[in-house]
């Protein structure tokens, strides 16, 4: 780790009194060279020269998503047909009008995101809907057109909760 900080202590000294007018992007361009991928999300500094700041190297996050929980559930859809819902087959349990991407569950409060990589990718639910108390640990993906949500069928996912 020293060794690092000294390393980079002189390329930034050097490229400054190489290349006076070099820009913030410039230095850490070249910096972005010498360091080793993995260590540059470490690295969180401020090159200070009198009162200005030169550069500043942000944190680098990993772009990898971890979800919050996962569940395995049964998956089963639905569309609006009044014999699949109740008297009002185009609002949800919550009070909106159904749409692409909405979902029902019992288990899970009104507004949590999920994913169901394996199936749809990284396209995201929201539950707004309630199913029958006897569906507990369930959930229920709404589809536009009946023949869409028999052709879904039920089946076992894991579900990725996202917020």
């Amino acid at each position: 780790m020293i060794i690092q900080k000294l390393l980079i202590s002189t390329f930034l000294m050097a490229s400054l009194m190489a290349s006076p007018g070099a820009n913030q992007s410039q230095i850490i361009e070249g910096l972005d060279e010498i360091l080793p991928a993995e260590n540059m999300a470490n690295f969180n500094f401020s090159l200070i020269q009198e009162d200005s700041v030169l550069a500043v190297r942000p944190v680098k996050t990993p772009k990898t998503h971890k979800p919050k929980r996962a569940y395995t559930v049964l998956a089963t859809a639905y569309s609006s047909r009044p014999e699949e819902t109740d008297h009002t087959p185009f609002i949800t349990a919550s009070g909106i009008h159904v749409r692409e991407g909405v979902a029902a569950a019992n288990f899970l409060p009104f507004g949590t995101v999920f994913k169901i990589p394996e199936v749809f990718g990284d396209k995201t639910f929201i539950v707004e809907d309630r199913m029958h108390d006897r569906y507990w640990l369930n959930i229920d993906i709404w589809f536009p057109d009946s023949e869409l949500a028999k052709e879904f069928g039920k089946r076992m996912v894991k579900i990725e909760i996202v917020s």
